[in-house]
């Protein structure tokens, strides 16, 4: 049997809303990290609304922050791939 960890899974995946928000938090942290790591203590806007969002726990405003943001999200690679991962950007547009 697999033994998968909650890091393992992808935020799309959660289904259980306490778990999500966890989850969420979880992603925000790590997204923060991820552009401290890249640009240093100056962060990146976007990647900061999109933690900001996620904190709060507004999943539909954290998508459209990486809609409208993807551009300048897609040139970091690794924050790219962990969005889509984790179905915060999927690349389809309604």
């Amino acid at each position: 049997m697999h033994n998968t960890s909650f890091e393992d899974v992808s935020l799309k995946d959660v289904k259980n809303t306490q778990m999500k928000e966890t989850k969420m938090k979880e992603i925000a942290h790590e997204f923060k990290s991820m552009a401290v790591a890249i640009k240093g203590n100056q962060g990146i806007n976007c990647i900061d609304a999109l933690a900001f969002y996620l904190k709060c726990g507004d999943y539909e405003s954290a998508c459209a922050v990486a809609v409208n943001e993807w551009d300048k999200i897609s040139s970091y690679g690794k924050i790219a791939n962990y969005l889509i991962f984790h179905g915060i950007y999927s690349g389809l547009i309604f």
